[in-house]
């Protein structure tokens, strides 16, 4: 989206207190090699509540589309995105990511809502979209090394759980 940064400052400054809010949400699906194209989606989204994983118990969220924002007004909400927030950046000051939730995946979104909520800021999403997200997943298994913990030979290797449950520290 052309000016997307000059949107979403406006945005922003439009919360009640610019300082203590964030904009997120999860992007609509693009399928590359095309991207977006013309006739993109530019409704914004709302991250709602889904289900609980039968297997780790967290509760999983997702994204609806909003239906119309006539006015262009943001809309208050209680989840966080890890993958698309907007927010002035002494809310990371006043609440950094937990740092001992190493290769965390599912989990990091409704621990950052909750330690947010605690710590008075509100959660909005825009009413437009601003960028895209590739949803589909590779089903091929992803491994990242993320380096060092704790001590010079200290490693850690994460898988992202959706594509297997691995982890392991050396």
């Amino acid at each position: 989206r052309p000016g997307w940064d000059v949107y979403l400052i406006h945005q922003l400054n439009q919360c009640q207190d610019p300082s203590m809010s964030v904009l997120t949400t999860y992007p609509p699906n693009y399928d590359p090699p095309h991207g977006p194209g013309p006739h993109a989606e530019t409704r914004g989204t709302i991250l709602v509540p889904w289900k609980f994983d039968d297997k780790d118990g967290m509760l999983r969220q997702k994204g609806r589309l909003i239906t119309s924002s006539q006015n262009n007004s943001n809309i208050p909400c209680l989840l966080f995105a890890g993958g698309f927030n907007f927010s002035q950046s002494s809310l990371l000051e006043l609440c950094p990511y937990d740092g001992k939730l190493h290769g965390l995946f599912f989990g990091e979104e409704i621990s950052m809502a909750v330690r947010l909520f605690t710590n008075g800021v509100d959660l909005y999403a825009p009413p437009q979209t601003v960028c895209y997200h590739m949803w589909k997943r590779n089903p091929l298994r992803k491994t990242q090394d993320v380096g060092s913990v704790g001590g010079d030979n200290d490693s850690i290797n994460v898988t992202d759980p959706t594509w297997g449950r691995e982890a392991s520290l050396n």
